[in-house]
């Protein structure tokens, strides 16, 4: 009998150890939706490192540049906080922008004042609305519990930047 508890016990705590070791694989592993977003928002980051300079540059609308300081930060923010939520997973991370939206911004540049002022903010209310449907989807059916934080998080973001690009918009209108 006093065998029997023995290897009962042993058998509980071996089982115990296999599933928090199954807890901990599932913890660091990306499926491919989970990845598709990690992609995603890193490239939405850097994209919105260029964007933010080349606004910063050509602006003359002064609410507008500073709207690009502070998105020239969010992303650097975005994007250390998007890496250390990252740290122990597998993941090889992409180093290049999305081109279609690098194009469309880099596109406005030929335009000037008033009217680069309109398209540039009209370009990234369209990239933020995209972002924020990836990052809504990514909440509804993501499964890495540290990705789906991220985004949400992000999320919050993005929506005060398309807020505050909806005034830019409107008032300069």
């Amino acid at each position: 009998m006093y065998r029997q508890k023995i290897l009962f016990l042993f058998l509980m705590m071996a089982a115990s150890c296999c599933k928090m070791r199954q807890d901990e694989q599932h913890a660091n592993y990306l499926n491919a939706s989970d990845r598709e977003f990690v992609i995603a928002a890193l490239r939405h980051n850097d994209q919105e490192l260029v964007a933010s300079t080349v606004g910063a540059d050509h602006s003359t609308y002064p609410p507008l540049t500073e709207f690009c300081d502070l998105m020239h930060l969010d992303a650097i923010r975005a994007t250390d906080s998007l890496k250390s939520s990252l740290s122990g997973l597998d993941i090889v991370l992409p180093g290049n922008i999305d081109s279609t939206d690098y194009v469309t911004v880099q596109k406005v540049t030929l335009l000037s004042d008033k009217d680069f002022d309109s398209a540039f903010i009209q370009v990234e209310i369209n990239i933020h609305h995209k972002m924020r449907w990836i990052s809504q989807s990514e909440i509804d059916s993501g499964e890495n519990k540290r990705v789906v934080g991220y985004a949400r998080t992000y999320l919050r973001t993005i929506e005060e930047h398309l807020r505050k690009l909806d005034s830019l918009y409107n008032s300069r209108e």
